[in-house]
C-alpha cells in the first residue's frame, strides 16, 4: 500500500526538541504521514544536482532521499526561512508542482530589493496557488512582520505574491476545503517562553493572525519582529496550520464548497462557510520593536541552537473523526 510522504526543507524538528510533536502532530493521523527531512546540513543551492535532464526535481529529490516513486499515495512540502530557496526550485517546473498535494511556508519568502527579483521570487508560488483554486490541492504561506537588513521581508514578499493572486483568481470559480479556523486560536496555558539570542518573549495566547484566501490559496501573517517570532513560526504556527488544514484534508474530514475571495482575522472574525466555529481568546499586547542585527534569525542559528530553551507543556489535539477533534492524547 502507497504511503504518504513530506519533504521538509528545514522545517522539520529534530524527535529531540520540545515542540517536536507539536510543530508536526503526526499522532493525529491513524495513518501517519512520512516526513523526510532535507538540511539544514546541506544547503539549498546544493539541491539543483537532482535536476534532471528534462528539468523536473522531484524525481531525482525523492531518490536522494529514499522515496520509491510507487510508494507515493499523496505529498506534501513544507519550508521555513531559507528552505524556501530550495522548495521554490522544486516548484519551477509544472510536473512537480502537479505532483505535489499541499505546500506550506513558514517566514520564507524573501527577495532582493529590485522588482525583477521579487517578481522572479514569487511566479512558482503564484503559479502553485492558480492550481489550488478549484481546492484540488492546497496552499499555506506565513509570514512574521520581521524586517530584514537588507533584502524584502516575508511581508512584503507575500503581499506582492497575493495582489498576483488575486490578480489571477479575478473571474475564477473558487473552491476551498473545510479547515478549522478554532485550531489557528488555540494555545494552551501555562505560556509559551521562546529565548532566542538572549532575547525572550512570552506568548500567553496564540498571536492573532490576519490572512486572506482565494479558493484553497491561503496567507497568514502573525504580528512580531524578532528572532523568537521566527521560531514561533516554526513550530507553533506551523503546528496550528497542520491541524487546522493538513490534519482535515489527509484523513478525508475536509470537504470542498464554492466560495468568494476574502480577508481573514483569527480571534474574532466568523468563519468561513463549512468551518467550526472559532473560540474567544484573549490576544496580549504586541512586544515593542527591536531593531537590532538578530532580527532575523536564519535557520541555523535558530532549529539547531536555541530552540532548545523553548518551553513546553501542550498535548497535540486527536482527530476522532470527521469535524470532531479531542484535547487528548491516546
Amino acid at each position: 500500500m502507497a504511503h504518504d510522504y513530506v519533504i521538509c526543507f528545514f522545517s522539520a524538528p529534530p524527535p529531540k526538541m520540545p515542540w517536536y510533536a507539536i510543530a508536526q502532530p503526526l499522532d493525529m493521523f491513524s495513518d501517519p504521514p512520512i516526513v523526510r527531512s532535507w538540511g539544514p546540513g546541506d544547503g539549498w543551492s546544493t539541491i539543483n544536482k537532482y535536476r534532471g535532464a528534462d528539468g523536473r526535481l522531484l524525481p531525482g529529490l525523492l531518490a536522494a532521499l529514499g522515496i520509491p516513486a510507487d510508494d507515493v499515495r499523496r505529498l506534501g512540502m513544507i519550508s521555513f526561512s531559507a528552505g524556501r530557496q530550495a522548495a521554490q526550485r522544486v516548484l519551477e517546473h509544472s510536473e512537480d508542482r502537479a505532483q505535489l498535494d499541499f505546500v506550506m511556508d513558514l517566514d520564507g519568502l524573501h527577495a532582493d530589493y529590485s522588482s525583477a527579483g521579487q517578481q522572479a521570487n514569487i511566479k512558482p508560488w503564484r503559479q502553485y496557488a492558480e492550481s489550488c483554486f478549484d481546492a484540488s490541492r492546497l496552499m499555506i504561506m506565513c509570514h512574521t512582520a520581521v524586517v530584514p537588513p537588507s533584502y524584502s521581508s516575508t511581508t512584503v514578499m507575500n503581499r506582492l505574491l497575493f495582489d498576483a493572486i488575486s490578480q489571477a483568481a479575478q473571474g475564477v470559480s473558487l473552491q476551498q476545503q473545510t479547515w478549522y479556523q478554532s485550531e489557528l486560536e488555540r494555545l494552551p496555558p501555562p505560556a509559551i517562553s521562546i529565548t532566542n539570542q538572549g532575547v525572550t518573549k512570552q506568548y500567553p495566547t496564540f498571536p492573532q493572525l490576519d490572512g486572506e484566501v482565494y479558493g484553497n490559496a491561503f496567507r497568514w501573517g502573525m504580528p512580531g519582529n524578532i528572532g523568537c517570532d521566527h521560531v514561533f513560526a516554526a513550530s507553533y504556527l506551523q503546528g496550528a496550520m497542520w491541524r487546522a488544514f493538513v490534519v482535515p484534508r489527509w484523513t478525508g474530514a475536509a470537504t470542498t464548497t464554492y466560495v468568494t475571495p476574502e480577508k481573514l482575522r483569527t480571534n474574532g472574525k466568523p468563519p468561513s462557510p463549512g468551518n467550526r466555529p472559532p473560540e474567544t481568546t484573549t490576544n496580549p499586547p504586541e512586544q515593542p520593536a527591536q531593531t537590532t542585527g538578530q532580527q532575523l534569525v536564519e535557520i541555523a542559528a535558530i532549529t539547531l541552537g536555541t530552540l532548545a530553551v523553548v518551553e513546553v507543556l501542550f498535548a497535540p489535539f486527536k482527530l476522532l473523526g470527521p469535524g470532531l477533534l479531542s484535547s487528548q492524547r491516546g
